[in-house]
């Protein structure tokens, strides 16, 4: 987990709080609108914001898609990153809390990658969960991964445990 290990008690609390409030609140989205899921992105005061660094424009994402190893035509490879597991673009998008590339990976042919999890079963939705991004998460729940909340790993850990 990253930041401050004396902030843990607390962001594990805001986040299962709110994962918990859009599980009850929301309905998720099980058709979309030309390609995108529709999503509030508007996080309640105080909530940890995601990264979202790069603009969810071709340029910007092809560049991000070079900058993590991967072909820039080829938006469902498996990769190897550096310190971390092999992920496909969505979850090193979902990793790294980058909800502009994400979104544009979802339009643009990797919407199946919302719910594949790796090798040792770990989701889009577990990473995000486990690097506290909360936009993500949300926006995750409403392209299709509601399920992947309660998704256990192999290892028997779901992304509540990450968090």
């Amino acid at each position: 987990m990253e930041g401050n290990n004396a902030d843990r008690p607390f962001l594990l609390s805001a986040i299962t709080l709110s994962i918990t409030n859009a599980m009850s609140s929301i309905e998720p989205s099980t058709s979309t609108t030309a390609g995108t899921a529709a999503v509030s992105l508007s996080p309640p005061a105080g909530e940890p914001e995601a990264e979202n660094l790069v603009p969810c424009d071709e340029k910007s994402v092809i560049a991000w898609l070079i900058d993590n190893n991967f072909e820039p035509g080829d938006l469902r490879s498996i990769k190897r990153m550096k310190n971390s597991p092999p992920m496909r673009p969505m979850t090193r998008a979902c990793f790294s809390g980058e909800l502009g590339v994400c979104e544009w990976l979802f339009d643009h042919g990797a919407a199946p990658d919302v719910n594949e999890g790796d090798d040792e079963g770990q989701t889009p939705m577990f990473f995000s969960c486990m690097h506290n991004r909360l936009k993500v998460c949300k926006w995750l729940f409403q392209a299709g991964a509601a399920g992947d909340i309660r998704k256990a790993t192999k290892l028997g850990f779901t992304p509540m445990h990450a968090a």
